[in-house]
């Protein structure tokens, strides 16, 4: 057999590898689902997590815990590469020894077209509706340097300050840093920072010390960004860009980390 020939059949298998057995796990409480495709995996989890951000997915159990936990704490993960026409018998191999906690059929297969009993309807929509919904789960602080702490539940606080929903949960998953000068404390049970200005200048401008800056007269500077601003009373978002080497000098002042 040429090498050609045996080059293409390594390439054929690799093609059909690309189907098996996957997890979809939870990372805060290690709970998971078990799937299997026949296709393509980064097609499936994108089918997955496109659905469960529409928060339309077929399974109500894994969608609730979504809702609740957020995407950055959820993983898809190769279980067990395998040929497309073994991946059912594989999938079930895994529901009965693993024992997936979001898989809402004890056989291999997909969930589509299975339907509720009208109680478990009731169950689910009661554990997701209202007060229980994850939106309105517990309160949260925010903190902003000109109006202070805000203590609320993500829902109050998009609606009072006139914010997206999208924006309360960036702030909350830490996909935002700051958003309209507010930043993300932590839930109602979390402690405050002592020194919030320090907190705050830390989480947006990573405003670490030492900073030392000298000036064309001789004068020396050692400290935190802030306090130097605030001293001399200079505009931050230029002497932001003297910290971070995009200008060599401001106001006279150069700088040496």
């Amino acid at each position: 057999m040429s090498i050609l020939m045996v080059f293409l059949n390594i390439w054929v298998i690799f093609i059909d590898m690309n189907t098996g057995v996957y997890r979809i796990r939870n990372l805060i409480n290690s709970k998971f689902y078990i799937g299997s495709t026949s296709w393509d995996f980064k097609k499936r989890w994108r089918t997955h997590r496109n659905q469960l951000l529409k928060n339309r997915h077929d399974n109500p159990h894994l969608q609730y815990s979504w809702n609740k936990h957020g995407e950055a704490n959820f993983k898809f993960e190769v279980v067990e590469l395998c040929d497309k026409s073994i991946c059912f018998q594989r999938e079930q191999h895994y529901i009965d020894t693993l024992h997936p906690q979001y898989n809402i059929l004890p056989n291999a297969g997909t969930v589509r077209g299975y339907k509720h009993t009208a109680a478990s309807k009731a169950l689910i929509g009661a554990a997701s509706a209202g007060v229980n919904h994850p939106a309105y789960t517990g309160n949260h602080r925010f903190y902003h340097p000109e109006y202070g702490v805000f203590e609320s539940s993500l829902v109050n606080f998009w609606k009072t300050l006139r914010l997206t929903k999208s924006i309360a949960y960036k702030l909350r998953l830490g996909a935002l840093d700051k958003s309209h000068g507010w930043i993300y404390l932590g839930k109602e049970e979390d402690s405050i920072p002592k020194d919030l200005t320090t907190f705050y200048n830390n989480r947006i401008f990573n405003d670490k010390p030492p900073h030392q800056f000298k000036h064309s007269n001789g004068e020396i500077f050692y400290g935190p960004m802030s306090e130097f601003i605030q001293k001399y009373n200079l505009d931050r978002s230029v002497i932001s860009k003297l910290v971070r080497g995009k200008r060599a000098y401001a106001y006279g002042w150069t700088i040496k980390t």
